[in-house]
């Protein structure tokens, strides 16, 4: 077959590790979805209603995760389970191709009997920090699944040049939806920022807690956007903390505009809090790795070495003194680079070629 059309009109199973909250992987499903005429999806968990939209429309399969596991937190805390899980997968659909849209698990999961036919890899190891203790004890297990299911296969995309490190795979930039936040082109003369933004979802407790615990011995203000997945009390912190609830899009970006800037201690994974920044005209405050350059503007950006007090104290200075001469159209001009449109252009041009070449 000649598999030339804009779409491919074929039938496919899609795996993924989760489906709990909406997120960044779940952006890059929708962008996924759109590629094939019709989709079985299976995964690990899947918490019924938890994602809005036509996810939820697809015949979805999943394991007995989704019993026990509500959230992503409580997901990585089972991660031993997931080499026996994987093997079990069976459905009654047929398919043509499958691909795995994986966060380093998904890629693993065999349905009846066949491995994925190609692989993109959303994220490898962000979620370390969240790991129980019986997760660190099993670890190296699981790592060793993880890198053997890479390599019986031989179509494997990844998001960063940071993926390479551990594995052979070609790098396509993955979706973000820079469009949905508001950018203002000119900020009133009177613009007074007076708090720095902190996406709880995208940062784990332990940094959640130590940015909290500097900002109260600085004279700054913090604004921690999420719904306190860490069961925080709220009302043990001092005026300076300020917890606001998700909203849409354009509310978050109302936040994000009126910041002094965005914190990202995100070292691992795509940095999508860094993203909600950049589509808003609005630079962060990021650790040293190897995404800058890659997806972080250090121009634009305050890049620090390390988690020491000093360095973080420092960067909220610096964010702060440099809020109001940052290249606010560079942000948003990289911003939109990583987009929907271009993730599923390039993966729709490799899933055609491995198939002309089957």
């Amino acid at each position: 077959n000649d598999y030339s059309d804009k779409e491919i009109l074929m039938k496919a199973v899609i795996s993924i590790d989760h489906i709990l909250e909406r997120d960044h992987l779940i952006q890059n499903l929708e962008a996924v979805l759109s590629i094939f005429d019709d989709v079985t999806l299976v995964t690990f968990c899947h918490k019924e209603g938890a994602v809005l939209g036509g996810i939820e429309t697809h015949k979805i399969y999943s394991s007995f995760l989704s019993r026990i596991v509500q959230t992503k937190e409580e997901f990585y805390k089972k991660i031993y389970t997931l080499p026996n899980t994987a093997t079990r997968f069976t459905i009654k659909e047929d398919f043509d191709v499958y691909f795995s849209l994986s966060c380093g698990f998904a890629h693993g999961i065999e349905v009846n009997g066949r491995k994925p036919d190609v692989t993109y890899l959303l994220d490898w190891d962000s979620w370390e920090n969240d790991l129980s203790l019986k997760g660190k004890l099993f670890k190296p297990y699981v790592n060793k699944w993880r890198l053997q299911a890479l390599r019986d296969q031989q179509n494997i995309f990844s998001f960063s040049k940071y993926c390479t490190h551990f594995f052979q795979s070609e790098v396509i930039a993955p979706a973000f939806n820079a469009h949905d936040y508001y950018y203002v082109r000119e900020l009133p003369a009177e613009h007074s920022p007076k708090y720095f933004f902190l996406d709880e979802q995208t940062t784990t407790k332990k940094d959640l807690l130590k940015v909290i615990s500097l900002i109260e011995q600085s004279p700054y203000e913090l604004l921690v956007y999420g719904n306190n997945k860490f069961k925080l009390n709220h009302d043990s912190f001092g005026e300076q903390i300020t917890f606001e609830k998700t909203h849409c899009e354009s509310g978050q970006s109302e936040l994000i505009i009126n910041s002094y800037g965005v914190i990202d201690m995100n070292e691992r994974g795509f940095p999508v809090a860094t993203y909600k920044g950049y589509a808003c005209g609005v630079a962060s405050l990021v650790l040293d790795s190897i995404f800058i350059g890659e997806y972080i503007d250090s121009d634009n950006s305050v890049v620090i070495s390390s988690r020491t007090d000093k360095e973080i104290l420092s960067g909220f200075d610096t964010l702060a003194t440099q809020s109001h001469s940052v290249n606010r159209e560079e942000l948003r001009r990289r911003a939109l680079k990583v987009n929907p449109r271009i993730l599923k252009r390039k993966l729709v041009a490799q899933i055609k070629s491995v198939l002309n070449q089957n």
